[in-house]
């Protein structure tokens, strides 16, 4: 029952955010917060070789790395609604398994 109920209240998060414009003091805050994680990842000494052994094994390049955090900070209003609706439709959302 419990799990049922929390499944109803994501799905309800998820169509808000499909059809209604993110606050900018909320937007603002979430971009704060994934700010401070994307630079936390590479805080410590471990974390940066973790990251470059990532890199190699993956043959990413690094080229494109300045530009990244900034890609993702672009994010506005409507392409938050773009999203959400592309890549959380009813298919994908109704498929998940509350274990």
């Amino acid at each position: 029952i419990m799990a049922e109920r929390s499944k109803r209240v994501i799905f309800s998060e998820i169509n808000k955010l499909k059809s209604s414009l993110v606050s900018e003091k909320e937007l603002r805050k979430a971009k704060n917060i994934f700010k401070m994680d994307y630079h936390n990842q590479y805080a410590t000494s471990a974390d940066k070789a973790v990251f470059l052994a990532e890199a190699f094994l993956s043959k990413k390049s690094l080229d494109d790395l300045p530009d990244e955090l900034e890609n993702y900070l672009s994010v506005d209003h409507y392409s938050l609604i773009r999203i959400m609706r592309r890549y959380f439709t009813n298919e994908i959302v109704f498929d998940i398994k509350i274990k």
